[in-house]
């Protein structure tokens, strides 16, 4: 009788013991969920309307909005990393993203044209103000060196009728 009774006392407290797990939000399909420090996580989306990056706070409250800079000549492709004060140490939003230019080139004959799309890599601050331009900037990474300032690597490729011109830039952040 005793182990019966500890039997069922032990199924009872494993059965309430589990963790209980409750959906709190949803977030749209081109949510992406970033560390924008070394404790701070957020979501942020791209609005093409007007050219804006919303920032949430993980409960789905808007942290902050940035605009990009985007040329008119230009189309948006991709933010490549947001970050507190990793590329720029004051503790504004740092934002590099990536866009390009479609251009075209009658080299064959008349009819037949061909299109190159030649990037931009952009690095702005939530105020919108422009760190760095880099033409033909494709990819960004960031490596921390402890005994030194931090390097930024941007790969860049630029194209035209005849080459495709690559090149790897490195940048200090002091």
């Amino acid at each position: 009788m005793k182990n019966i009774i500890i039997i069922a006392a032990a199924v009872l407290i494993s059965v309430t013991s589990y963790a209980q797990i409750k959906l709190s939000s949803k977030l749209n399909s081109n949510t992406k969920v970033v560390k924008i420090d070394e404790n701070n996580y957020k979501s942020y989306n791209f609005n093409s309307k007007d050219n804006t990056v919303q920032i949430f706070n993980l409960d789905n409250t808007l942290w902050k909005t940035v605009t990009l800079n985007i040329p008119e000549d230009a189309f948006f492709d991709e933010i490549l990393h947001i970050s507190n004060s990793i590329i720029n140490k004051d503790e504004q939003v740092e934002i590099v993203y990536t866009t390009y230019k479609e251009t075209y080139s009658d080299v064959f004959d008349e009819v037949e044209s061909i299109a190159y799309e030649n990037y931009n890599l952009i690095i702005i601050n939530e105020k919108g103000e422009e760190l760095l331009n880099v033409k033909g900037g494709i990819s960004f990474n960031i490596l921390n060196k402890s005994d030194a300032s931090d390097i930024i690597i941007i790969n860049t490729l630029i194209k035209n009728e005849f080459d495709n011109i690559k090149k790897t830039l490195v940048y200090s952040i002091f």
